[in-house]
């Protein structure tokens, strides 16, 4: 399945429920593997609208967790309320099927090259920034959405290794766990997507539809796999700017090793879930699920074994 985008005269049509400045320009732009997204634009503003498939109550928490971020100075696209006062709009997309429609301040800028000189360094501080606001806000009601889905027993498609490996990710996470103390909070739950204004060089985050309850290193893990990939081998700036402000503590980072497989276990599933269904959203190249999958099972060996 590769579900096309509304057409935009629903998504108009849907953006009456806010109040919006006219005239007001719309037009499609790159969305991700559960969305797809749109920019508003008027003469001296811009908005992004965004209509995710996943649960309302996942997108409301992301908004909130933005929200509580955005107190730090960190630009964060927060959401623009409905005439409402509502986080998010149902609309129906395809027939007989609702999902959330947000409106959120545009952030401006580029993706941050983490080949840069620097730029571990604004991971590690944004990082921070956002595990310490979120644990000193304390409002967010957030499930665990790592180590539920990972243990729930319906892993699809032709891979039966596949429930036994992530079971035994889950297990090298425990096992360090009960010897070592981890702090648990809000997550964001992915990896850090930032983005730099070349105007004035300040820093922002998008895309909040992951946060979640769970172990805070989770985080650093995906942040230590993005610098490894664009060949940072000394991750000392990163950890250094990191424990600035933020609470993982020195002693956590001795069981990277296991969330990283545990990062991975959680990819492997997502892909041989959209193997199995055909799911195409935000990667349509042919072959592409397949790749991503085989990636993930290679590193969870790799790790495991």
């Amino acid at each position: 399945m590769s579900q096309p985008p509304p057409p935009l005269t629903c998504v108009k049509a849907w953006l009456a429920h806010w109040e919006l400045p006219a005239p007001l320009r719309v037009r499609r732009v790159a969305g991700g593997f559960t969305s797809h997204a749109w920019r508003l634009e008027t003469s001296d503003r811009r908005f992004l609208a965004k209509l995710a498939y996943q649960p309302p109550s996942d997108v409301e928490n992301g908004l909130r967790a933005a929200a509580i971020v955005a107190k730090t100075g960190l630009n964060t696209g927060v959401p623009v309320l409905t005439r409402n006062a509502e986080l998010v709009r149902l609309v129906e997309y395809p027939i007989q099927q609702f999902h959330a429609l947000a409106v959120l301040q545009f952030i401006e800028g580029q993706p941050l090259d983490w080949r840069a000189d620097g730029s571990l360094a604004i991971v590690g501080n944004t990082l921070g920034t956002i595990h310490r606001a979120l644990l000193d806000d304390s409002s967010l009601e957030l499930p665990d959405q790592l180590f539920s889905y990972l243990l729930k027993d319906d892993a699809w498609g032709r891979h039966p290794e596949l429930q036994l490996l992530l079971t035994r990710a889950v297990d090298a996470v425990r096992t360090f766990e009960a010897r070592q103390r981890v702090a648990y909070g809000p997550i964001y739950g992915d990896g850090l997507q930032v983005r730099i204004d070349p105007r004035d060089g300040s820093v922002g985050v998008i895309d909040w539809g992951t946060v979640s309850f769970g172990p805070l290193v989770f985080d650093l893990a995906l942040a230590a796999v993005a610098a490894r990939g664009a060949r940072h081998r000394d991750l000392g700036e990163l950890w250094a700017s990191y424990f600035e402000q933020g609470p993982v503590r020195q002693e956590e980072l001795d069981g990277l090793r296991s969330y990283e497989a545990l990062m991975w276990a959680r990819s492997a599933k997502y892909f041989a879930y959209r193997i199995q269904h055909g799911v195409m959203l935000g990667d349509a190249r042919p072959g592409a699920n397949e790749r991503s999958l085989a990636r993930a099972l290679a590193a969870l060996h790799r790790l495991l074994d």
